[in-house]
């Protein structure tokens, strides 16, 4: 609900400090699970949004083990909303 913060240290800290009240989804994107609103896809790729508005990438490498993990989330195509 903040928005954005800067973490001194590294995301895998991160992950593993709290490995059940987010994800990481990109390679520099850590993500509050609790603040995820959807996974869309687009023309650019998947992204989640975020309940502020907020879209963060989601790396094709990450993309399998996201979807398995929030499978219970709307997932929305470019165009269907």
């Amino acid at each position: 609900t903040l928005g954005r913060a800067t973490v001194l240290g590294s995301l895998a800290e991160v992950e593993a400090a709290l490995p059940d009240a987010g994800a990481r989804v990109h390679r520099s994107h850590w993500i509050a699970v609790a603040h995820l609103r959807r996974v869309s896809k687009s023309a650019k790729g998947w992204a989640c949004e975020l309940r502020g508005g907020e879209r963060v990438p989601i790396s094709r490498r990450r993309l399998a083990e996201i979807r398995e993990r929030l499978g219970d989330l709307p997932l929305v195509m470019a165009g269907m909303i």
